[in-house]
């Protein structure tokens, strides 16, 4: 059976709401279903009957309460628990949640733990008191049937063995007569172990006493009500039970018989409906509101302490009064009419006046439930009573507080505004009228941004409402403001959140016009400015001295100058002391008391740190009233340091001239109305002037081929400031078309104000082309794409579909559009296979490799089926930017492969049979291997020895009796383990491999050997015949072999080198020539023309020359720069004259090699190059040359059609190509190993040991 789930039904008017609660609870173990709209809940619980609910309650139409009443009410659901989740936090609240049935109530934000632990324990509890009520129920039934099915002894066995409860019997001492089958559920006894005994056994000694006595009473009254107790378990548990018995004839004998039933959850259920009802209990008596309960009659038959205190009575009091002693007759009137709406089952919310005993009055809220009987008819009402009386009278001075705050607003000159959470006017002051031109009336609803001149303003004022929204702060800030009467100007916004209950109910706003104050502020920013730059901000000394020359003021400008630390340690000495030449400053004073005033007289003065420099000093004396002199004040230029800035300034400038004089771009400068004022030379050649004076002075409008473009790059200039990367069409002075990228920004003064354009045009025509070029070549392979029957696929690196052509449609029922922005994993009919996808784009991303993947296709227009993929990772700056996918359908492929896999199943039966019969004839066979040359032996499957001739034994040189405890893989290294690993799998695989290998005998000495592997059956199991044939003396001769190839193919590689020199060089040579001479002929001249069709032919000459020659020139860079670099170059040479792409990858750049490894290793990937660009008409190559301990390992590969790797091997055309490459690896100490199917490329692993 499959787990049944439990049923949950949220019911919130808030979506956010009930999509969290929706997530917390969905689960394998749990169902929710949600409700938004209120009015539907009662009728979607009475639909589903789910196990709980959850309810909030402040919802519109029909609040939470009114839908829980309405719940209780019907007998079919009043059972389901309801947990009530709600923000509202009052008692009164929680108190009549519980009052009206609910099992708890959880307030928001809520615990999303605790909510969990609560609802899974009410859960339970409803489960345990419906099985408890279920078993009562089928208890009652059973027992009825037991006690007819005793008295008429019918069906006695069957009746009893069913009953859920322990039945027993027992005569009048005690003793045990008989149990059901439930005795071993219930208290893990068998009935072998106390039938005859007493029943005692499973008694607890505390329990034994009311046991006799309930025993004595069946006896004497012939039966006993049920009561509780415990019974002992095997175990020695105490298990709460309860026991009914009465007494019966058996046999002519008086015997008791009963039933024991286990009670444990029914003692939870008490339990934990004795804690709700204290904790409801506490509730109630802790309430800070009053809770009572009225009789029809409006009499109290109970209230709480709060009800007492609010009525005014003394404790014990209130209860038995009536209504009317507290309410006048009007009062009293609004009470019977809500007591006859609560007649119709209704709650009733209203207010009354209460007066108390001693005269004092009080504002009063109440909310009343109707009570009902069993039988549905009312008898009493609850409710619950709040003093609101502060409330009430705090509602009247708030009254009181809007109208002054209106009478304060309609006479503010400033205009007041009250706005929403969403900026939408609530209010607006009279002053809006004088203010802005805005009539209050017109703007109520409108949104502020409407007042906004400047966008970015607007921005800011949206996030500071958000700021408002979420902090509740205060504030001010400015802007411009936008008038309808007037033009812009500033004002100052001060705004004040209103928060009510916690959450922002609206914003009320200040706006001030501060039009003057700006324009002091500016003169006071100004004046200051101007003092500033008069003694701190300027690069001249300033001070003042007394009459004897010491320093009483200096600026900051002057403490620089001198190189003092501090300004208080320059005024501890005098300008008489800085002074280099005394007589200097003394004929400076004479002149200075004559006349009052000196202009640059020039200085030297001494420094803190020693140094000396030259200044020009201007002073005058200032005097007093009576025309005293009082001080001296003046101001000191360092000449040294303007002399340097001078010089600085020069350079600068030099340095700035050459960028622009050397610019391939156009620099311009624009004055405010667009005439140029400035232009590198570049411009001159590129607008076709003669000079860029010619271009000076010219309007750059006059320049634009579309008007509307110019008034467009200066609209976005003026909202931006500056802008990059503008395309437009330029016309030069030839009225020729050229296409530009303008990238330029404004200039502005030290005030502020706009003065011109500054930037930078580029000529973008032959890039224009380019993209020209790329938009055809995208249209060529949609139009591709459309017409192939296969589904071509772009997906982004993380498994999202970019495009899928069309075809897709037809083949498995998707649409293009809708497919679009989809994940891979919805096309995966099988999870393994979406597993593998995943992990395969991950391999794709870091090895960007191509290749074949298969998987079973999930269709929309017919069944699953096996697709292949072709899948081509797209590179941009090393990093994989999309996946190329082609989607074939292989169904018919698969149906074929399982029909060669019944025949090769059948042709393995038939290898058995012909092996058994083998079998028969071993020792035929073993006289023959024995006398044969060669060294014959047969291992299992893991290579150890099994049978195995004298020349093996002989050949390895250990023991016959050593030798049938060794492994094949003993006599190799771990390269070679795993070749033998690959040779063993290999023949398991296909029944027969010829491997070429060597090993090192237990003498030392080297063999190579030729082992030509067969799959057998050798004493009833599987295993391998081995023919090792010594081929040492034939692996020299073909090392010498190879030697002379070597030699032979270097002195081609020289001849290539010399081509390349008498041949391409003498062209590109020739092709120079032309192109010097173009270059001092007239531009458009013939004689130009001709020279540039002549280098031109001679430059496809050249090319083609490359092509024929790049492929096999001799590598004379290997002996300068090693093996890597050779390689490098090698591969950028043939990406530089090819229409493929070879790719060359390593692990290290310093690889120092033997010279012949090296000749041999950089021949062998030439020749591997070779055969691919001759017969596999590839577009890609991929070399991997990494360098591991002791060992060099080339991986190649390229995308090109393949070939039979075995049947060209063993064909008697077998090409030189790949014999070279495996004797050259053979050469070098190694080996070569070498994949390829047909239309699946070809792959090589070639190992070396260093």
């Amino acid at each position: 059976m499959g787990l049944i789930k439990k049923h949950i039904l949220i019911v919130d008017d808030e979506p956010a709401n009930l999509e969290l609660l929706s997530i917390i609870f969905s689960s394998e173990k749990i169902h929710v279903t949600g409700v938004q709209n209120p009015e539907l809940a009662v009728s979607k619980v009475k639909e589903v009957i789910p196990d709980l609910v959850l309810l909030d309650i402040d919802m519109p139409i029909i609040n939470g309460f009114e839908i829980c009443e309405a719940l209780k009410k019907d007998s079919k659901i009043k059972n389901i628990p309801i947990i009530f989740v709600s923000a509202k936090n009052d008692k009164k609240d929680i108190v009549k949640g519980f009052s009206i049935g609910a099992v708890d109530y959880v307030i928001k934000p809520f615990n999303k733990e605790e909510l969990q632990a609560r609802v899974s324990i009410h859960l339970e509890h409803s489960k345990t008191k419906q099985a408890l009520e279920e078993e009562l129920e089928i208890s009652k039934g059973i027992e009825k049937k037991l006690r007819e099915s005793i008295e008429k002894n019918n069906d006695y066995e069957k009746v009893i063995d069913a009953n859920m409860d322990i039945v027993f019997m027992i005569d009048m001492f005690g003793n045990q007569l008989y149990f059901n089958k439930q005795l071993e559920v219930l208290l893990g006894y068998k009935r072998k172990d106390l039938l005859g005994k007493s029943f005692t056994k499973f008694i607890p000694k505390e329990e034994l006493t009311k046991y006799l006595g309930k025993l004595k009473e069946v006896f004497l009254k012939k039966r006993i009500s049920p009561f509780e107790t415990f019974n002992l378990h095997k175990d020695g548990r105490l298990i709460p039970v309860e026991i009914w018995g009465k007494l019966a004839k058996y046999n002519g004998k008086t015997v008791g018989i009963g039933t024991i039933r286990n009670i444990s959850d029914r003692k939870k259920v008490r339990k934990a409906l004795y804690e709700s009802e204290k904790r409801y209990q506490y509730l109630i008596e802790k309430q800070g509101e009053g809770v009572g309960i009225v009789d029809l009659n409006e009499e109290f038959t109970f209230v709480n302490p709060a009800a007492e205190k609010l009525f005014g009575v003394s404790k014990g009091k209130l209860v038995g009064r009536n209504l009317k002693d507290f309410f006048d007759e009007k009062q009293f009137e609004i009470i019977s009419e809500q007591t006859r709406k609560r007649s119709q089952n209704k709650s009733t919310n209203y207010e009354l006046i209460l007066t108390q005993d001693n005269g004092q009055t009080k504002h009063i809220f109440i909310s009343a439930t109707p009570e009902f009987d069993d039988s549905g008819k009312q008898v009493g009402t609850f409710a619950i009573f709040w003093d609101i009386t502060e409330r009430k009278n705090s509602q009247l001075a708030l009254k009181e507080s809007e109208e002054k705050y209106r009478l304060l607003t309609e006479s503010m000159q400033d205009l007041v505004v009250s706005v929403s959470v969403s900026g939408r006017l609530l209010y607006v002051s009279q002053a809006s009228v004088k203010f802005g031109g805005y009539i209050p009336e017109e703007e109520i609803g409108n949104h502020l941004s409407k007042y906004f001149q400047n966008k970015p303003e607007l921005i800011r004022a949206f996030k500071l409402i958000k700021d408002i929204v979420l902090n509740h702060r205060s504030g001010y800030f400015s802007f411009l403001f936008k008038a309808k009467n007037k033009a812009p100007f500033p004002v100052e916004l001060t705004y004040t959140p209103e928060i009510v209950n916690g959450k922002l109910k609206a914003i009320h706003m200040v706006m001030r016009d501060i039009t003057e104050r700006k324009k002091a502020r500016v003169e006071l920013r100004s004046s200051e400015k101007r003092y500033r730059g008069l003694f701190n901000g300027v690069p001249i000394g300033l001070y003042r001295t007394n009459l004897k020359g010491e320093i009483l003021e200096a600026n900051t400008t002057m403490v620089e100058m001198l190189g003092y630390p501090s300004q208080e340690t320059l005024l501890k000495t005098s300008v008489d002391k800085l002074v280099v030449n005394f007589d200097n400053r003394q004929q400076e004073l004479a002149i200075l008391s004559s006349k009052n005033i000196i202009n640059n007289y020039r200085l030297q003065l001494k420094c803190y740190n020693g140094d000396i420099i030259s200044v020009l000093d201007s002073a005058r004396s200032t005097h007093g009233i009576n025309d005293e002199t009082l001080f001296y004040e003046g101001s000191m230029v360092d000449v040294t340091d303007l002399e340097k800035a001078e010089q600085a300034q020069k350079d600068s400038e030099k340095k700035y001239e050459n960028i622009i004089e050397n610019l391939n771009d156009v620099y311009y400068r624009t004055n405010a109305s667009g005439k140029i004022t400035m232009a590198s030379p570049s411009a001159a050649k590129t607008f076709g002037f003669s000079n860029k004076e010619e271009i000076i002075g010219l309007s750059l409008a006059s320049w634009y081929k579309n008007p509307s473009k110019r008034e467009e790059f200066l609209a976005l200039l003026k909202i931006n400031g500056k802008i990059k990367n503008f395309r437009t069409v330029l016309l030069k002075k030839d009225g020729t078309e050229l296409f530009v990228e303008a990238s330029s920004s404004i200039l502005l003064d030290d005030y502020g104000n706009y003065i011109g354009v500054e930037g930078i045009v580029r000529d973008i025509t032959e890039k224009r082309k380019v993209e020209e070029i790329i938009k055809k070549s995208e249209e060529k392979y949609r139009l591709l794409t459309e017409t192939m029957k296969d589904v071509v696929v772009s997906i982004s690196p993380k498994g999202e579909i970019i495009y899928i052509s069309p075809a897709i449609t037809e083949f498995a029922g998707y649409i293009p559009k809708k497919e679009k922005g989809n994940h891979i994993s919805g096309y995966f009919a099988k999870k393994t296979d979406l597993l593998s996808a995943i992990k395969l784009i991950e391999d794709i991303s870091y090895n960007h490799k191509s290749g074949l993947f298969e998987f079973l296709l999930e269709a929309k227009n017919k069944n699953n089926f096996p697709v292949e993929i072709t899948y081509t990772p797209l590179i941009r700056n090393n990093k994989l930017t999309s996946i190329q996918i082609i989607l074939r359908d292989i169904s018919e492929r698969k149906a074929n492969e399982l029909e060669l896999e019944k025949h090769k199943h059948h042709l393995e039966e038939l290898v058995t049979e012909r092996t058994r019969q083998l079998e028969i004839s071993r020792n035929k066979f073993k006289n023959i291997i024995d006398s044969s040359n060669d060294a014959i032996f047969i291992t299992d499957l893991n290579g150890y020895y099994k049978e195995f001739n004298d020349v093996t034994i002989k050949r390895i040189g250990v023991p016959k009796n050593e030798l049938f405890k060794l492994n094949l893989k003993d006599f190799h290294n771990k390269s070679g383990n795993k070749s033998i690993t690959r040779y063993f799998n290999s023949v398991i695989k296909t029944g027969q491999k010829v491997f070429t290998t060597s090993y090192t005998s237990k003498s030392g000495k080297k063999i190579h050997i030729e082992l030509n592997g067969t799959l057998i059956k050798h004493e009833d199991k599987k295993a391998i015949l081995h023919f090792s044939r010594d081929i040492t003396e034939r692996q020299e001769a073909e090392i010498q072999k190879l030697k002379i190839i070597v030699q032979t193919e270097e002195k081609e590689r020289k001849r290539f080198a010399k081509d390349i020199h008498d041949g391409l060089g003498a062209t590109l040579s020739a092709a120079k020539m032309y192109l010097n001479i173009f270059k001092r002929a007239e531009l458009g001249s013939e004689r130009a023309t001709d020279m540039l069709n002549q280098a031109l032919w001679l430059v496809d000459n050249a090319g083609k020359t490359a092509k024929e020659i790049a492929v096999n020139i001799r590598p004379h860079d290997l002996a300068h720069f090693g093996l890597i670099t050779s390689l490098q170059n090698f591969c950028e040479r043939l990406n530089s004259v090819g229409n493929f792409n070879v790719q060359f990858n390593t692990n290290s750049i310093d690889i120092k090699l033997d010279e012949n490894i090296e000749i041999n290793l950089f021949r062998t990937i030439n020749e591997l190059i070779n055969n691919t660009l001759k017969y596999a008409d590839a577009k890609n190559i991929i070399i991997d040359l990494n360098k591991g301990d002791n060992k060099i390992v080339i991986k190649y590969s390229d995308d090109g059609k393949g070939f039979d790797y075995e049947k060209i091997m063993n064909s008697n055309k077998s090409g030189t190509g790949l014999d070279n490459i495996i004797h050259r690896a053979k050469l070098t100490g190694g080996r070569a190993r070498i994949y390829s199917e047909q239309d699946k490329g070809m792959s090589a692993i070639i190992r070396v040991e260093i």
